[in-house]
């Protein structure tokens, strides 16, 4: 069974921009006035609903750039898990380089992935622009973008807004530039101090400010728990958290943790047979992002609060009832469709039938497979069962950490979930059919619960759900979208982990 949480790849990819959020205000000012107070070494133990599966360091101090001053601030992550029993190891560098005005300057990010080529991005200014070279599938993609507006004081301005005369309800917001998901400009989060509550440190009491951070176009929050001094002890996003730690104790290597099953949604009742699902009800509770609520012809959503959140609220024990969902999902019933036949026009769908970074669409090696899979064949639903069925049989089933890219997965013929859902988008779009990616959960019999899996839709007349991971050409009803799209959409879904659920109220069979 080839389910696996893509969000923990991009936890990789992304390490600065995720697990290290300390960029969180003020994105226009260049004032680096006592910046070297915060120049070291720190080191942080990253965790996932209390497992350990890695580490991160960060180091800021001066460096040289074109004979000024300049700073570079850099970050390496480590990460040990498995998946289903596959242990993997994900390592990623980062790099930027900030001019003595604290504008960005580079940036230099390299992961090394467990099937195909190092992903890599160097990002420099080149006179009035800034100049992207991006490395996926061993291949150069140069794209030239307006300077970004990140500064040295983004990076860091999370720790240095704290300071003795800081008060609950202070608010910044700031930018950070993440080519990964957004290469064409930079991303704006919003600080806020929450609260000032005391800790223990080092066994000392120690007083600490909450500071919440909000990536605005993702949705994703973070609170860290700051000191005056600013030393960042902990900061918590979703199910995840990273920790100030020793040296040694943050690379303390004795962990495997298995984030597939520990992210696992278990429910009571169970659900058999689960491929041939035509209908589903269950409860769904922890989602706190509405975008993340996605109604379309197969999904359906009523708020609801059921009488044991309204009993804990009468009793006290909460300050409102939990917020919490009738969802029902329908599984795409084709009778109603019209033949449609391919190539459809490009100016209908825009995206989904475009190429992207890691969606190569156009290249000749995807084109070709495409081409040999379909043949002379134009009718939208017979093309999209031959993909369906191509991918699922020549995909060698592996669990793997990669961020998931199509010529890669071509060249390897191996992956899972992701994998397989990125190559047939992939060659859908070669012949055009529009196709996008899907990031949600599926049941699992064998394991009695809900897995964060990633599928497909295609449009064949309507937008229907086909997952090419178990051969399902229509997707059965058990599985459930929370996002669609790319990167910077699937990342939002991060934030259910560990909050996330379900009640399984109904279900039928076909």
């Amino acid at each position: 069974m080839s389910v696996r949480m893509r969000q923990l790849a991009l936890m990789a990819a992304c390490s600065a921009f995720m697990l290290l959020s300390p960029w969180n205000v003020a994105g226009a000012e260049s004032d680096l006035e006592g910046i070297e107070d915060l120049f070291g070494k720190d080191w942080y133990g990253l965790y996932m609903l209390g497992q350990k599966f890695g580490y991160a360091v960060t180091e800021l101090g001066e460096t040289e750039l074109q004979g000024e001053k300049g700073y570079r601030l850099h970050v390496e992550t480590h990460l040990a898990l498995a998946m289903f029993g596959t242990a993997q190891e994900l390592d990623s560098i980062e790099t930027r380089i900030y001019g003595p005005d604290g504008g960005l300057r580079q940036l230099k990010f390299n992961m090394p992935q467990p099937m195909g080529e190092p992903m890599e991005y160097l990002g420099e200014v080149v006179d009035d622009k800034f100049r992207l070279t991006r490395k996926v599938a061993g291949q150069d993609q140069v794209t030239l973008v307006d300077i970004p507006e990140e500064t040295l004081r983004d990076a860091l301005e999370e720790l240095a807004m704290i300071n003795e005369d800081s008060k609950v309800g202070d608010s910044r917001v700031s930018h950070v530039y993440q080519p990964l998901m957004d290469d064409k400009k930079a991303l704006e989060a919003k600080s806020v101090i929450t609260a000032v509550e005391e800790t223990l440190y080092n066994g000392v009491p120690t007083r600490v400010f909450l500071v919440e951070t909000t990536i605005l176009p993702v949705g994703i929050k973070a609170v860290s728990k700051i000191t005056p001094d600013g030393d960042m002890l902990e900061q918590q996003f979703g199910g995840f958290t990273m920790r100030l730690e020793t040296e040694e104790l943050a690379k303390d290597s004795q962990y495997v943790a298995d984030m597939t099953i520990s992210s696992a949604v278990l429910t009571a009742k169970p659900i058999p047979n689960p491929g041939s699902v035509n209908k589903m009800t269950v409860r769904v509770k922890g989602i706190k992002d509405e975008a993340l609520i996605i109604k379309d012809a197969r999904q359906s959503y009523l708020l609801d609060v059921d009488e044991n959140d309204e009993e804990e609220a009468a009793a006290g024990r909460a300050s409102r009832p939990q917020e919490s969902y009738l969802l029902t999902v329908r599984k795409d019933n084709l009778d109603d469709v019209r033949p449609t036949t391919i190539p459809m026009r490009p100016e209908r769908f825009g995206s989904e039938l475009k190429p992207s970074a890691f969606v190569q669409s156009n290249d000749p090696k995807i084109v070709q497979q495409a081409k040999s899979i379909v043949g002379a064949e134009t009718d939208a639903v017979k093309v999209m069962r031959m993909l369906n069925r191509w991918v699922y049989r020549n995909l060698d089933k592996q669990y793997t950490g990669a961020v998931s890219n199509a010529l890669d997965t071509l060249a390897t013929k191996s992956g899972d979930c992701t994998e397989h859902s990125v190559l047939f988008v992939a060659l859908a779009r070669a012949v055009g059919l529009p196709a996008r990616e899907v990031s949600g959960i599926v049941y699992s019999e064998e394991y009695g619960g809900f897995f964060f899996h990633q599928w497909a839709e295609v449009f064949v007349g309507k937008w229907v759900a086909t997952d090419p991971t178990f051969e399902q050409p229509i997707a059965d009803a058990t599985h459930i979208k929370l996002s669609e799209g790319e990167l910077l959409k699937q990342v939002r879904v991060t934030s259910v982990i560990g909050r996330l659920k379900i009640e399984v109220l109904d279900f039928t069979h076909e």
